[in-house]
């Protein structure tokens, strides 16, 4: 009780003492309300009009973190927070609700119009933040308008699109050296082509990273063994004969070359020992197509999209299964799987500025997955522990239909209702040996549900608005491949949520809070299956509690801006049982993550503008809790100082930065499963970037 009336004395602070307020000329470093222009519920919108918790992080927020992917912008969005071993292994969660180390996603990640969580596995694709319109990060379930993976909430990753009026290039270019590891580099190049007739354009982006290790492999005696490369281009064509009419094809390639995962000896984070390295190569091709059909006083509008993506990871098993290879051999197991995904959206809203606006669709999705899974070793192979050839994760076909409509009950009162009746089947088809076990399995099964979504949004002054928000989200059962259980059921999540955004005192101060209560059942959690070292996933009873988010902005002074962000989560479990006690945190949860940062722009002389930037980032400990295995487990907290400052001249800027200045090396993940050694973030590093713009 003592939680919830703090927190909704700083909602009521939100919103008071609050001034009528005029766009201020004399800087524009703060993101002004009134002009942030989101997506988020399938339509253009301020966002001051939209009944729910979104943050916006557009390009130049991006630039002036030095960020590459939404891992770097974790700390700066409440309730994000992401765990990863290698580059393409993020696990993203979101109000403190995560997917574990298996199971179906729990926030939707979305390209342009395109879905690209994978079924059944945590590795969410990377996506470089370079040429973007912005980033919306939608917090709580979205299942009304979203129909893949957002039980908990929603990233979408905005393009930019062709320019007809001009054609123009943009690059980068840099250098990075980690504290007792390896120097590595970057570079990422931009066109924007449009045709004479300014109807059709091409904007291209490319770019290529060699990432340094900075861990030593004791056993071979090889230095920096968890160095990356990737490189990754991105293409998109926009046709626009008519005002009536547009069409746009994205088509992104990416590949990673990881020689080892980002694992260390429990109390040395420069070292491990291993008997086979760990690599990863993740290789991936996606399309999506749009059409976009002004018909007047509605709108139509078609998004196709198709994946293929292609997974190969090896993980060491010797220190669990050495006694099965002769002394001084090693053993190992190989995940090879391959992914095809299909999707169909669309689309029919109204397209008028009357009272009442409405959106109808319906989306496809065709999933398609083969993992052959064998266990190498030296100095002879050896079949029969872990080889199997199955449709796994899963195959799985998807539909939906869904609605939304808003009616404004005066200038300031909007009220929303929507819902969303999705349908999933999901089947697994395999043979092959566990343990020295035959096995074969078949098995199918069908998950449904309904789940509606209710807002209510006050617009109490031109720049500043309050709403509820009652929303329902869902994520599907599957099945276990190492049981018992063989199946897990769906799990639901009712997300009540009050919220404010804010400008103050001449646009100088600005304040985006939410405070919600989850009501989450049937949660998936992960064990260890009986005889073996691999998690599977069973139902753990319910879960519920309070969260709380803050994002805020001030213009200090004439440049200077200071940014905050805040969450807390108090979701706990309400029942003991053989796996949780009651009052157990939600596993792989911190309670409280926060972030500062002081933004300033100035002039080095008349004709040499500059920048400098500091960002503090903080995030608890976690728990895990295992209670069938007798695992009780918490981690460290975690503490970031980043820094950068440079040059910025209109056509050309340079940048000194440095990351984790601390040299923090707490453990993000622990040993777990076939994971026998720490994660750890990357140490202290240093490095300058070049940067240059022909318009």
């Amino acid at each position: 009780m003592k939680l919830l009336t703090s927190l909704l004395s700083m909602m009521a602070f939100t919103m008071g003492p609050f001034t009528a307020l005029a766009q201020t000329d004399e800087d524009d470093s703060l993101m002004r309300l009134e002009e942030v222009i989101v997506t988020a519920q399938k339509r253009e919108q301020n966002l001051l009009d939209v009944p729910s918790a979104v943050s916006v992080v557009t390009q130049q927020q991006i630039l002036d973190r030095a960020a590459f992917n939404i891992r770097d912008m974790q700390y700066s969005i409440p309730s994000l927070y992401i765990t990863s071993n290698a580059p393409g292994q993020d696990r993203i969660q979101m109000r403190g609700i995560g997917p574990g180390l298996q199971g179906l996603p729990v926030v939707g990640v979305y390209l342009d119009e395109l879905g690209l969580s994978l079924d059944q596995i945590q590795r969410n694709m990377t996506i470089p933040l370079v040429d973007l319109e912005r980033v919306e990060v939608l917090r709580g379930p979205q299942g009304t308008l979203y129909g893949q993976g957002s039980l908990s909430g929603t990233i979408k990753y905005i393009t930019r699109s062709p320019d007809f009026e001009a054609p123009g290039f943009e690059g980068e270019a840099g250098l990075v050296n980690y504290k007792d590891g390896d120097t590595g580099y970057h570079a990422y190049g931009v066109a924007n082509l449009p045709n004479q007739s300014k109807t059709f354009g091409v904007r291209l982006v490319a770019g290529y990273d060699d990432i340094p290790g900075w861990i030593d492999d004791e056993v071979s005696g090889k230095s920096d063994v968890n160095s990356n490369r990737q490189s990754w281009f991105r293409g998109k064509a926009l046709w626009q004969p008519t005002d009536t009419f547009k069409a746009s094809l994205l088509w992104q390639y990416y590949d990673l070359d990881s020689k080892n995962l980002n694992i260390s000896d429990a109390n040395d984070p420069g070292v491990i020992t291993q008997a086979q390295t760990n690599p990863v190569t993740d290789n991936s091709n996606l399309l999506n197509l749009i059409l976009d059909f002004d018909l007047g006083a509605t709108q139509l509008v078609s998004s196709t999209g198709y994946i293929d993506r292609t997974l190969d990871t090896s993980v060491d098993l010797t220190p669990f299964f050495g006694f099965l290879v002769p002394p001084g051999g090693t053993i190992g197991v190989n995940f090879d799987v391959d992914f095809t995904v299909f999707t169909q959206e669309l689309r029919w809203s109204s397209n008028n500025d009357g009272p009442l606006n409405w959106l109808v669709g319906a989306w496809y999705r065709e999933s398609d997955s083969l993992e052959v899974r064998t266990t190498p070793a030296t100095p002879n192979p050896v079949t029969g522990v872990l080889d199997q050839v199955s449709t796994s994760p899963v195959d799985a076909e998807s539909w939906s239909v869904f609605g939304d409509m808003t009616y404004a009950l005066s200038d300031q009162w909007e009220a929303s209702v929507g819902a969303r009746y999705y349908d999933d089947k999901r089947t697994v088809d395999g043979s092959g040996t566990t343990f020295f076990r035959p096995f074969t399995v078949y098995d199918t099964a069908s998950f449904d549900s309904v789940d509606p979504r209710f807002n209510l949004l006050w617009k109490y002054a031109d720049n500043g608005s309050a709403y509820v928000n009652v929303a329902k989200g869902f994520r599907s059962g599957g099945f276990n491949s190492v049981g018992p259980p063989d199946t897990y059921d769906p799990e639901s999540l009712w997300n009540y949520e009050i919220g404010n955004r804010s400008s103050m005192l001449d646009d100088r101060l600005t304040i985006d809070a939410a405070l919600y209560y989850l009501d989450y059942s049937d949660v998936q959690v992960q064990d260890i299956a009986p005889g073996s070292i691999f998690a599977n996933t069973i139902n753990s009873g319910s879960a519920s509690g309070l969260g709380f988010e803050l994002a805020a902005s001030a213009l200090l002074t004439e440049g200077l801006v200071w940014e905050v962000t805040y969450s807390k989560s108090d979701v706990s479990f309400d029942n003991s049982n053989l796996d949780k006690d009651k009052g157990d945190p939600l596993d792989y949860v911190p309670a409280t993550t926060w972030s500062t940062a002081l933004n300033y722009r100035f002039n080095w002389t008349d004709s040499l503008p500059g920048m400098a930037r500091v960002d503090y980032m903080y995030a608890d400990g976690y728990e895990i809790n295992l209670g069938t295995q007798n695992v009780h487990v918490r981690t460290d907290s975690t503490a970031y100082l980043n820094a950068r400052i440079g040059l910025e001249k209109a056509s050309w800027q340079v940048y000194l930065e440095g990351k984790n200045l601390l040299n923090e090396d707490a453990v993000l993940f622990p040993p777990a499963g076939v994971l026998y050694g720490s994660v750890r973030p990357a140490p202290l590093s240093l490095g300058v970037v070049f940067r240059f713009q022909t318009n």
